[in-house]
C-alpha cells in the first residue's frame, strides 16, 4: 500500500506528523467501508430472518462505526 506523503513545511517533524494523520485517516476510511458493508450485511439478514446473523453484523456496525467515527475525530481532539 503507498503512502501519499505531503511535507508541507521544511521543518522535518512537520511532515512526519503530517503523514501520521494521513495514515491514521486512511484507516478510518478502511473502518467505514467495513461498518458499511456489516449494514448492507444487516438488512440482507432481516430479509431472510436470520437474528443471529443480525446481532453479529450489527455488533460490528456499530463497533466499526464508532472506530471509523472516532477516528476521523481524533485529531479535532488533540
Amino acid at each position: 500500500m503507498y503512502y501519499i506523503l505531503i511535507n508541507i513545511s521544511p521543518n522535518y517533524n512537520t511532515g512526519k506528523t503530517f503523514s501520521r494523520r494521513l495514515r491514521i485517516m486512511e484507516l478510518a476510511i478502511i473502518f467505514l467501508v467495513v461498518a458499511i458493508l456489516c449494514a448492507i450485511a444487516v438488512l440482507r439478514e432481516l430479509k431472510t430472518k436470520n437474528f443471529f446473523a443480525v446481532a453479529f453484523a450489527g455488533a460490528s456496525t456499530l463497533v466499526f462505526g464508532w472506530f471509523s467515527i472516532m477516528t476521523l475525530f481524533s485529531p479535532l481532539f488533540q
